[in-house]
């Protein structure tokens, strides 16, 4: 299990804090702009039946207005791992979303690699 975490600056002006779990086989991801508040929860989970990965809001608030579920299923078909993720960002317009979601990639790409992937 790896722990990583990165802050970022969106538009010189917007503090977003990013922090990740690398376990075995799956990430838990959490972004957000305030102290530690845990809006809502989303997994994706790639399955053999269908090309997109299958996902569900464990944990439903009405702020994300699905954009965590979203993010869940583009990073886990991007990872080929489950995603657990939780947005805490307010207010979460599309080109603030973009821009976390690919923070999120870049910090879960980074590291040791993988889930199930151990250093050399």
């Amino acid at each position: 299990m790896e722990t990583l975490e990165r802050s970022v600056v969106f538009n010189e002006e917007r503090a977003v804090h990013l922090h990740a779990i690398r376990m075995a086989e799956s990430y838990y991801a959490w972004a957000g702009d305030q102290g530690g508040r845990m809006d809502g929860l989303a997994v994706a989970i790639q399955t053999r039946f269908e090309q997109m990965p299958s996902s569900r809001e464990l944990l439903d608030t009405a702020r994300d207005n699905g954009a965590a579920r979203g993010m869940a299923t583009r990073l886990a078909k991007r990872l080929r791992a489950p995603v657990f993720l939780s947005v805490s960002v307010e207010p979460l317009d599309d080109e603030i979303a973009l821009f976390v979601e690919r923070e999120l990639l870049s910090l879960l790409s980074s590291g040791t690699g993988g889930p199930g992937e151990r250093n050399a």
